[in-house]
């Protein structure tokens, strides 16, 4: 299946704080879990991961304080970085972790974009926003996979994952695909899946 429903998988996730695997591939996994007011999840960092919000207000508190972050906003979790998650209403999040063949990869960010020690928050859906139709801005990487945002807004050229599966998440609007002979439309909240090695073109208006 290239093409998968995250805002169907949430309505179906009935127990907060456990996240559903939705893809894992050499050096990435990607989860979807919901969150909820009555209670929290404690993590102790393990190798680090990113978080993105697609819906609602999620809460991270750590020994050093708390951060709030709204849909759109990329929270990274820099690794051994103990936390808990938690959110005033019913929150949907794509988590991303390094998968077990991740080492060698890059780090989370580049250096000097923020304290070892400490939470980044990036709004990702605004980043996007500023920036060029098809001009994909780095967030900087999970395990060995780099993570780009971009606006998308007429024809994308042709392009090829030589090195291994992308994984797009449509955040918001409507755009249309071509995967090799495979076409279909995806929608906000959606994620599609593109094996390597297989041509894909995004359309978008």
């Amino acid at each position: 299946q290239s093409l998968i429903d995250l805002a169907r998988l949430a309505e179906g996730l009935d127990s907060p704080y456990r996240p559903l695997e939705i893809s894992q591939g050499e050096g990435l996994t990607a989860s979807l879990f919901v969150c909820d007011d009555r209670r929290s999840w404690h993590r102790d960092g393990g190798a680090g991961s990113l978080l993105f919000i697609l819906d609602g207000v999620v809460i991270i508190e750590t020994g050093a304080g708390r951060v709030v972050a709204n849909e759109g906003e990329l929270l990274r979790l820099p690794r051994g970085l103990g936390h808990s998650i938690s959110a005033g209403m019913r929150s949907t999040v794509l988590l991303f972790e390094p998968g077990p063949a991740a080492s060698g990869g890059p780090e989370h960010l580049p250096p000097g974009l923020g304290p070892e020690r400490e939470i980044l928050k990036v709004n990702a859906a605004a980043e996007a926003l500023r920036g060029q139709p098809f001009h994909w801005l780095s967030l900087g990487g999970c395990g060995s996979h780099n993570l780009d945002v971009t606006r998308l807004w007429g024809t994308s050229a042709p392009h090829v994952a030589e090195d291994g599966p992308l994984l797009l998440v449509v955040y918001r609007g409507v755009m249309d695909y071509q995967l090799g002979e495979e076409e279909g439309l995806a929608v906000g909240s959606q994620l599609l899946l593109v094996p390597a090695g297989r041509p894909l073109r995004l359309r978008a208006e």
